[in-house]
């Protein structure tokens, strides 16, 4: 098969595997008949690399694997599915080891199906090829029918044959409906959200009052925090995940926290110490007096309650793993802690490529319908008060398209507890500053900066 002509390939599988099957050839002046086929197969594999979810999902929708005329391509078409079922990355080498079990030569079909003959070059006219694809197993369907109706004649009667012919025919057609109003329910969705004056699904992540409730965290967005080391970021983001579970009217909100550098009971403890208003240097060291021992049992009881709904993740800390526990967790708000620190399968040593990855599962979570906060480093160089913005995202190009919204932490260089929030995009409301106090002994951040820091001591009671 080596320096074959094209007229060798079998519905765009190439030299690989074009007479797997010993298939019937095309005319080489004629495309061949399932071309359709192998470029529809390519467009979720060339929508991950142009972050076009949305036509994937629409081709996901109308195309089953039994609509593929070869069975191979519609057992790799599941495994595609499946992957982005579980909001993971759909890459051809991720879809050729999944599908190699159950078909052998899954790596040629794929590669030929995104760099073949037949390839998709964008995937705006994913709709056609599908509808190119249904259409045929629809053709493949009614000539199936007849050909069981003839049959049929030969051992029932005619009324008999002729009501089992109508009956299927009644399922192709009702079939093909259900396909067409699927073009259209998108705006209709769209059009009622409008109507019934939907508004953005946004938890309660602080009290009445507080700036801290400008920070939407919502089902269907990606929050960014940045900051460099030790400037509170992971405190903030747990102060507000927490604070949304124990919000009024949010009881079945659940969380989970995926953060790669600190333990759970790091985090619980500073909790502990928020909630309590004891130091956390005493009870990091254990020393608190007996005094705070009723309101550390009360704090504890507190965070005890909380545990059903907040899940820590636990290594392996890949992109894998978390899609996969928020999705067994049904977690309503994932934090990931922080991104640039996540592995994943298709393992970059280019650290955008490791971000664009990240930032890719984030956005399926969020498609989901769930809150998505991303924690990340920020560049050293472009954190100044006067240019810190999008550019000041570590790796910001791949971070900044896809969050919905991103603010950084500002250290006020001569008052380190003076803090200042300042949002540098928010796709769905103003771009704002919100000062902060930051009280290191309870690890907790309030609104005013009039507020007076603790610093020690613990009153009798």
């Amino acid at each position: 098969m080596v320096g074959a002509t094209n007229n060798t390939r079998q519905g765009g599988r190439g030299n690989a595997g074009g007479d797997r099957r010993n298939r019937q050839s095309a005319p080489v002046e004629k495309r061949p008949d399932n071309s359709a086929e192998s470029t529809l197969l390519g467009t979720p594999i060339i929508a991950e690399i142009n972050n076009d979810t949305a036509n994937r999902d629409l081709a996901f929708e109308r195309v089953r694997p039994e609509h593929f005329s070869d069975p191979a391509y519609g057992r790799i078409w599941a495994v595609m599915k499946a992957l982005r079922d579980r909001g993971e990355p759909i890459t051809t080498v991720r879809v050729a080891n999944a599908a190699r079990p159950a078909v052998p030569d899954a790596g040629a079909i794929v590669y030929e199906a995104v760099s073949g003959d037949c390839r998709a070059v964008t995937t705006r006219h994913t709709a056609y090829f599908a509808e190119l694809v249904t259409d045929a197993a629809d053709k493949r369907r009614l000539r199936s029918i007849l050909h069981d109706a003839s049959r049929d004649l030969e051992s029932l009667s005619p009324s008999d044959s002729s009501m089992r012919m109508q009956n299927a025919l009644n399922v192709l057609a009702a079939d093909r409906e259900s396909r067409k109003s699927d073009r259209t329910s998108m705006f209709d969705h769209f059009e009622r959200s409008v109507i019934d004056r939907e508004r953005q699904m946004c938890f309660e992540v602080a009290s009445h009052g507080s700036r801290l409730r400008e920070v939407e965290i919502g089902r269907e967005l990606v929050t960014l925090i940045g900051a460099p080391p030790a400037c509170g970021k992971t405190a903030l983001a747990m102060q507000l995940v927490v604070d949304a579970l124990r919000a009024p009217g949010q009881s079945d909100l659940k969380v989970l926290v995926a953060n790669c550098e600190m333990s759970p009971q790091a985090l619980l403890l500073r909790q502990l110490a928020r909630l309590t208003g004891v130091s956390h240097s005493w009870l990091r060291r254990r020393d608190f007096p007996d005094s705070a021992t009723s309101r550390i049992q009360a704090g504890l009881d507190a965070l005890r309650e909380l545990t059903p709904r907040l899940e820590f993740l636990q290594p392996p800390f890949t992109l894998e793993n978390l899609a996969e526990r928020a999705t067994a967790f049904e977690a309503d708000i994932v934090v990931l802690d922080y991104m640039q620190r996540f592995d994943h399968a298709d393992r970059s040593h280019d650290p955008r490529s490791q971000c664009t990855a990240a930032m890719d599962i984030c956005r399926r979570l969020a498609s989901q319908g769930r809150s998505v906060i991303g924690i990340s480093a920020v560049n050293r160089g472009g954190y100044a008060p006067q240019t810190a913005g999008l550019a000041s995202f570590r790796e910001s190009s791949e971070l900044e398209f896809g969050a919905d919204s991103a603010w950084i932490l500002q250290a006020d260089p001569d008052d380190r507890c003076a803090i200042n929030l300042k949002c540098v995009k928010n796709r769905a409301g103003e771009i704002t500053e919100i000062p902060l106090r930051f009280n290191g002994s309870s690890q907790s951040f309030a609104d005013d900066r009039s507020a007076e820091i603790w610093t020690g001591g613990f009153p009798d009671e």
